[in-house]
């Protein structure tokens, strides 16, 4: 059920993604957010594959579920990423006070504890992106400040840097040198399957 949620909003979000970003902005998706985007677009299966669930569990006299909510929505307010809206040609704008489908969090407490749920997509950022979130979380939690999330400068520090002559040389050599590569890129079987190679090899 989440993943299909996940899915129907995502679809909602491209279409409300027609309008112009309340900054202005319209930003590409960084290299590995593409992948991602690509992936999904052309086999909608990929979605789960990209997605991932976390659950985190604590004793409801250790943790407060009402506070841990809280600290929660104040964490992921903190980062612009999550308030990023995703176009169907691999665009992203920020809308303050948006979520994105990407993401999914929900606090509970039955049976005697805490449940911390959080379902995350990769398009969103490599796993230590979600580890940041989670300090976050804990930091928001125990009421320190959170530091300056810069997504949005970088994203236009990106965009001016990828227009320069330097950035395109650098483009020319890495296809250059690996674009095609006299290695094999993908595994391959190198013996027959079920026995072991010769001792030495």
């Amino acid at each position: 059920a989440g993943i299909a949620s996940i899915w129907m909003h995502r679809r909602m979000a491209s279409k409300a993604c027609q309008s112009q970003g309340l900054d202005g902005r319209h930003y590409p998706l960084l290299p590995f957010s593409r992948l991602v985007h690509e992936s999904i677009r052309q086999n909608e299966e990929a979605l789960k594959a990209w997605t991932f669930p976390l659950l985190l569990r604590a004793k409801d006299n250790e943790i407060d579920a009402e506070r841990l909510s809280s600290a929660v929505e104040q964490a992921i307010g903190n980062h612009p990423v999550f308030s990023m809206h995703i176009t169907e040609d691999g665009k992203q704008w920020y809308e303050k006070g948006y979520r994105t489908p990407y993401l999914e969090a929900k606090v509970e407490s039955k049976e005697g504890c805490v449940f911390l749920s959080l379902t995350l997509n990769r398009i969103l950022g490599d796993a230590t992106s979600f580890v940041l979130l989670a300090q976050n979380i804990w930091r928001a939690y125990r009421g320190e400040d959170l530091p300056k999330d810069t997504y949005l400068q970088y994203l236009s520090k990106y965009v001016e840097s990828s227009v320069t002559e330097e950035y395109h040389q650098h483009g020319e050599w890495l296809a250059q040198r690996y674009a095609q590569p006299d290695y094999p890129l993908l595994p391959w079987q190198d013996s027959p399957t079920g026995e072991l190679p010769p001792r030495g090899h």
